[in-house]
């Protein structure tokens, strides 16, 4: 409680009692501005007989002396003195009556007036006080705490999403899957998730599948476990008018019923539920508080309620502890204040095109820069495979600890902030960023960029030309023939001549360009083994029924050079219909695997090549549609990005269907085969 003392001299002056910090000053500097005139209303009342007898006393000898002055003195002794004595005492009487009413009337009015002035002096003064010595205060009890020297348990960068959705545990094994699981395979690249009920509505007793959930995320990695409160710009603060109530209400685009639920009181209520419902060791064991909506301070509005998050926060850590973590959103940097009323805050949540813009200024202003990273979190959306490592670099320019980039995209559009028509929160980012994100916090990203840009490997058909792009470090090409090399190549081959065929990998060092041609031996025994591939022209067709034990003879198979072409058709045997199954990851025989087409790709990429013109028929002739087709899939690996692990040729066939026709064309980069596969066909 901050206590107001009245000094002798009427001034006021503010005293703060250990550890004490919201009390009411203004009602004890009222009650001490009584007491001050209380006492002075009775110094008076004591004063005034003295007073009234002096004057009493100043008068009557003047008035006795003009009586005894006559020369009938006597006379006036014996018969006029008893008279005079009368009507004197009568005079005197009325007299001091009156001087006595006059000098109260004139006392009780001074009295008044010292009063009346004594209180506005006093109450003017313990209000201007008041801010002052409760900022002080709070500022000192902060103090305290050690924001800036706890780290939380953060050691490095992490991933921290806002995760949002729903809890979905339950479509872990689905077809469906869940949405929680692909954030959750991150494992230790894990600091904070949010869980999220109805913006904040946590409602009157725990909730099962927020409690596991969490439990969920905690044992596959993530440090903290955020739950959300919503403090909507701290419109219901004290320090803020019915005006900007209204004009948050109107950004948010909600009632004003549910701007005035934000209040004080019930963010910590809510906040003091959460501790007892879901933290504790057979429950969540790090629960932190996410409160959104908060403001960054730089309008005169949110200007006004600066003071109010920190009593918050100061609050929070007061009834929960100091050792949960305190999280605000304002989404966009703050004034220095609002980093005393959290411990980690979201100072950026916008596209990733603003993101990477030279033109975006103040991202992270200089009051920032003495600030450890742990303390700060930034959500970017919108990403893409051509901005995500100008995103990453963005966010390490600016030593950002908490990142959460997402492929979803943001709009507003017909809905509000609290329903969007696009939300980034709807659904988890896409495996391939997921998957990048990681590899930055754990900062082997440059690595597996430079050997993702050797392992895709492209193919140069005869007659092409290749190199390396500006800027690309390394990259490695098959040359299917005879190609225009690219100048300036400073060859690293047996004689330092250029390979003509085969596997070539250049690297780039400083202005100059290597080349390497893994297994040459010689540039002649190159040339021979090219001449003898060029020696045989043509597999023929040959039919693949009895190689892919596949019921029925419907696929063919042939190889022209480096051209591979597989036939689905009826024209050899006149039609077969093909039984009710499966037929998938079929293995090419040697010498017809499919090259893998340009990359890159991320880990568990899958690329599907469909045959052209496929019609499967069912026996009645109508079309087969849903899920009757054949493709070839190149898979990728699901740990080492871009790593190539099968190709194969797939057959999907959900009911029984004959099949009409379709074709597919793929070049090939595997040595010609010495034994043919499959029955020859004429």
């Amino acid at each position: 409680m901050v206590n107001i003392e009245i000094t002798g001299d009427n001034r006021l002056a503010a005293v703060t009692e250990e550890g004490a910090l919201f009390g009411k000053p203004l009602e004890s500097a009222k009650a001490a501005a009584r007491e001050i005139v209380d006492a002075r209303v009775q110094t008076v009342e004591n004063a005034l007989p003295g007073r009234v007898e002096a004057v009493v006393t100043e008068k009557l000898p003047a008035a006795v002396q003009a009586a005894t002055g006559s020369e009938i003195t006597r006379q006036i002794d014996e018969r006029v003195t008893p008279t005079i004595e009368s009507k004197v005492s009568s005079v005197i009487t009325d007299k001091t009556a009156g001087i006595k009413t006059e000098i109260l009337s004139s006392v009780t009015t001074e009295i008044d007036n010292r009063v009346e002035a004594g209180k506005t002096a006093a109450v003017t003064e313990a209000k201007s006080a008041i801010p002052a010595v409760v900022d002080s205060a709070v500022h000192e009890a902060i103090s305290k705490i050690d924001i800036g020297e706890k780290d939380f348990g953060f050691t490095g960068r992490d991933i921290a999403a806002t995760s949002y959705w729903h809890p979905d545990f339950w479509n872990e094994n689905t077809q469906k899957g869940s949405e929680w699981r692909k954030l959750l395979n991150t494992g230790s690249s894990l600091g904070i998730v949010v869980l999220d009920k109805a913006s904040g509505e946590w409602g009157d007793a725990v909730d099962e599948n927020f409690l596991k959930q969490g439990m969920l995320a905690e044992a596959a990695g993530a440090k903290w476990c955020a739950f959300y409160l919503s403090s909507r710009f701290g419109a219901m603060a004290e320090e803020a008018d019915a005006a900007y109530r209204e004009e948050v209400r109107k950004n948010l685009n909600v009632t004003m019923d549910k701007v005035e639920r934000a209040t004080f009181d019930r963010i910590v209520q809510q906040a003091k539920n959460i501790i007892s419902w879901y933290k504790g060791p057979d429950k969540i064991r790090k629960v932190a508080i996410f409160v959104d909506e908060a403001v960054h301070g730089w309008s005169e509005g949110q200007k006004k309620v600066v003071p109010w998050y920190k009593r918050l926060y100061l609050r929070l850590k007061q009834e929960l502890g100091e050792d949960v973590l305190i999280i605000i959103n304002p989404g966009a940097n703050t004034v220095p204040e609002m980093m005393e009323a959290c411990d980690v805050a979201i100072t950026y949540e916008s596209s990733a095109s603003k993101y990477i813009d030279p033109a975006t200024k103040f991202i992270h202003p200089d009051h920032y820069r003495t600030m450890p990273a742990w303390r700060f979190w930034h959500v970017i959306h919108g990403v893409t495979k051509d901005n995500i490592d100008a995103v990453f670099a963005t966010a390490e320019k600016f030593n950002i600890g908490h990142l959460y980039a997402t492929d979803q995209t943001f709009s507003v559009g017909s809905g509000s902030e609290d329903e969007p028509d696009e939300n980034p929160y709807d659904y988890a980012p896409s495996d391939w960023v997921i998957q990048d994100t990681k590899s930055w916090v754990k900062g082997v990203l440059p690595f597996e960029q430079r050997v993702s840009a050797l392992e895709t490997v492209r193919t140069v058909p005869a007659g092409g030309t290749y190199n390396l792009s500006e800027g690309q470090g390394i990259g490695g090409f098959f040359l299917a023939g005879a190609v225009t090399h690219p100048a300036g190549v400073q060859w690293k081959t047996p004689n330092s001549v250029a390979p003509s065929t085969g596997l070539v990998i250049l690297i780039r060092a400083n202005d100059t360009i290597y080349g390497y041609a893994p297994g040459m031996t010689s540039a002649p025994a190159v040339a021979a083994a090219q001449t003898a591939v060029a020696s045989v022209p043509s597999t023929g067709w040959r039919l693949m029924t009895e190689h892919w034990k596949i019921p029925g003879g419907y696929i063919y198979m042939r190889r022209d050079g480096n051209q591979v072409t597989i036939l689905a058709a009826n024209h050899f045997t006149g039609g077969s219909t093909i039984p009710k199954g499966k037929y998938l990851q079929l293995a090419f025989p040697s010498g017809f695997r499919p090259d893998v087409p340009k990359g890159p790709y991320t880990a568990g990429t899958r690329i599907r090549a469909t045959f052209a013109q496929t019609v499967l028929t069912g026996n009645s002739g109508e079309i087969i549609g849903g899920r009757n087709r054949m493709w070839i899939i190149w898979d990728t690996d699901e740990t080492a990005r871009n790593r190539k692990t099968d190709v194969s040729f797939n057959i999907q066939v959900d009911a029984e269907a004959i099949l009409e026709g379709g074709q597919i064309t793929y070049l090939t980069a595997e040595p010609f085969p010495q034994e043919l596969p499959g029955s020859p066909i004429q």
